[in-house]
């Protein structure tokens, strides 16, 4: 496993010096696919299976969130004022999330 480990970290490295050091978007977009394609190649050469892609991957529909105990209570609040489960809340919230509204350049922010 450490030596996997060690092969990933040269990995992550190598992109990211690639990365640093392209000028143009669309050439650092090709670099970082260059690399995962070396990657994946140099993992079945191993012998290993790479992961499955997350487009093909099987999710539960379970996602734990850890938040403050205020946004807790505004939330479950305004749930408890539209009559409806917190949860149902949070998919609704989470679903008319419009692109553009202060996600960050790659919407995880």
């Amino acid at each position: 496993m450490v030596p996997r480990l060690r092969r990933i970290h040269r990995l992550v490295y190598r992109i990211a010096i690639s990365v640093a050091a392209v000028p143009t978007a669309h050439e650092a977009i090709a670099a970082v696919d260059e690399a995962a394609d070396q990657h994946v190649a140099a993992v079945q050469a191993a012998g290993d299976e790479p992961p499955a892609s997350l487009t093909e991957r099987n999710y539960s529909g379970k996602i734990v969130v850890r938040t403050s105990p205020a946004l807790h209570a505004r939330l479950a609040i305004e749930a408890i004022e539209q009559r409806i489960s917190m949860n149902q809340l949070i998919v609704q919230k989470l679903a008319d999330r419009q692109l553009g509204s202060g996600l960050g350049p790659f919407g995880f922010d």
